[in-house]
């Protein structure tokens, strides 16, 4: 008989959270499991229900306010879960991993960690509030059966720092829906955007804040002189975006936030990201299924990506404007096709969709059976 997994999560948002999960559950072999999902709180507008239910998936919604979800969420949430009787529980997100410790301890547990918690609360709350939340968070981080992390790095980071064992599982991306298209396309595409059709584009896609640096990379292009050959496309939305616009210009286009991210990087040539972070951003995984060459700051989850195979791209310095300037320079005038091939044949065997969602399904089974893993 099919093992039924319960997905706990605040609600359906677009974000990347939310199409991690969706691509678990679009991949997921339903003869082997039954998945449903228990959402928290009330959907934003940019919420992607409605792609949830086209899977033919249960979801209950329990639609409560976060002051409520704290009162009485707790109670309806343990009520739903004793109807349900799942076999694991997978929660994600900060308010799941906590009422799952709290009040569902009778449930086999595993829970996605998606960011360092520290370095994730600081970035969006401020240091004090943040470190508050950190401390909180923590507490219940060893309390959970299986915490999982989406870098061996991040895993490392957590022991580390919190003496937390977590399982390591990939991020994944739908490989068919990030792909190569012909140069033919890309032009048709650039028009479209209003992108040039003649220069090497370079695209970094990520928040604007001091973790994520994007004003290294603004000053390494600047420096390597390069806009009549090529031009830097920035996407994402944070603190530095307002800092950071100040610098658009005939070569230098920063967007800020954008729906239409795939359109952006089957244009593109070329992926860059000066990330300080032990995140394994999603971002850089789907630039290498769309056969983008990367070009990433010298972090531990960076090189995890790069020894898959050194041949998708070079590292530099965090925060090394001279070493990211020189790599401009080359890879405006080098040729990227073997690169290209090689970064879609990483992306598609180690980070695909399909490959990532078989991992999940053993730990299931593992844990299902064993109890932990």
């Amino acid at each position: 008989m099919s093992k039924m997994i319960l997905y706990i999560v605040s609600n359906l948002e677009s974000s990347e959270i939310t199409n991690q999960l969706y691509n678990i559950l679009r991949n997921i072999n339903r003869r082997e499991f039954r998945p449903k999902i228990i959402t928290l709180l009330k959907e934003p507008e940019d919420s992607v229900y409605e792609d949830f239910e086209r899977l033919k998936i249960d979801i209950y919604s329990l639609g409560l306010s976060r002051t409520k979800l704290w009162l009485k969420g707790k109670r309806i949430l343990a009520v739903t879960c004793e109807e349900l009787q799942p076999d694991i529980i997978h929660t994600i997100g900060y308010d799941a991993d906590i009422l799952a410790v709290k009040y569902l301890s009778k449930f086999k547990h595993c829970s996605t960690i998606c960011n360092f918690p520290y370095e994730e609360y600081t970035t969006a709350l401020g240091k004090i509030i943040g470190k508050i939340r950190d401390k909180r968070y923590v507490k219940y981080l060893f309390k959970m059966n299986c915490p999982i992390v989406s870098s061996y790095s991040l895993r490392r980071k957590l022991k580390e720092c919190y003496d937390v064992n977590a399982y390591t599982i990939p991020n994944g991306v739908d490989e068919i829906y990030f792909s190569p298209v012909d140069k033919l396309e890309i032009s048709r595409r650039r028009e479209k955007l209003g992108l040039d059709t003649t220069k090497r584009i370079f695209i970094s896609i990520a928040s604007m804040s001091k973790i994520e640096d994007p004003l290294t990379i603004i000053n390494a292009f600047q420096r390597a002189n390069i806009s009549n050959f090529a031009t830097l496309v920035l996407l994402g939305y944070g603190p530095l975006l307002k800092k950071c616009k100040k610098y658009n210009s005939e070569g230098i286009v920063i967007k800020g936030k954008v729906d239409n991210l795939r359109e952006f990087l089957k244009c593109a040539n070329i992926f860059i990201s000066s990330s300080k972070s032990e995140k394994l951003s999603v971002s850089v995984l789907q630039a290498l299924n769309c056969g983008l060459p990367v070009i990433l700051s010298d972090t531990k989850c960076h090189r995890e990506i790069l020894n898959k195979d050194n041949t998708v791209g070079n590292k530099f310095s965090v925060g090394s404007i001279s070493e990211l300037k020189e790599y401009f320079r080359y890879y405006t005038r080098c040729s990227l096709e073997y690169k290209s091939k090689k970064a879609r044949i990483v992306g598609e065997t180690f980070y695909g969709s399909k490959i990532i969602c078989s991992i999940y399904e053993r730990m299931y089974t593992q844990i299902i059976s064993q109890g932990i893993i």
